[in-house]
């Protein structure tokens, strides 16, 4: 190879080639424990950002049963404020999450159909648009497959 191409501005530069760094990276995404079967998740759940405030989808894989939780949906409400719109985004999650693990998990023990679509309501409070974000993360952290471990409330009387 010439002098005057390994000297040339035109020539392409690669960045070092850092292996250890590589190697450590590969390390946290494949150690021993990260290793776990996907196919015995019980519960699935992903927050939804909407423009009236957060809500929270749980796809229950034993029971087959989809948990739609609204913190504005009360006990006070005949029906959920926003149940039809929030029942289409429910069942497009569906369809998405049984489309990758169909995808990258052959022989899903669950099948996509015949799921029930629940709205329980979970509180007696009257939340703001603004706390349920908070409420969402409360709803996160205490479902227990179908009802919450702990109640969510705003304080110790509730309007």
């Amino acid at each position: 190879m010439p002098i005057s191409y390994l000297a040339s501005p035109y020539r392409a530069r690669f960045p070092e080639y850092d292996f250890l760094h590589t190697v450590s990276i590969q390390n946290q995404l494949v150690a021993d424990s990260l290793k776990y079967d996907l196919t015995s998740v019980e519960l699935f759940y992903t927050p939804i950002p909407r423009l009236e405030g957060w809500m929270a989808v749980f796809f229950n894989m034993l029971t087959r049963v989809i948990w739609v939780i609204d913190p504005l949906y009360h006990n006070k409400l005949a029906c959920p404020p926003t149940g039809q719109r929030d029942e289409i985004i429910a069942w497009k999650l569906h369809d998405a999450l049984f489309t990758c693990l169909n995808e990258f998990y052959a022989g899903w023990p669950t099948s996509k159909d015949n799921w029930t679509l629940k709205f329980p309501s979970m509180t007696d409070c009257i939340f703001s648009c603004a706390d349920t974000g908070g409420c969402v993360l409360h709803v996160a952290r205490h479902f227990g497959a179908h009802k919450l471990k702990m109640p969510l409330t705003k304080d110790a009387d509730c309007e």
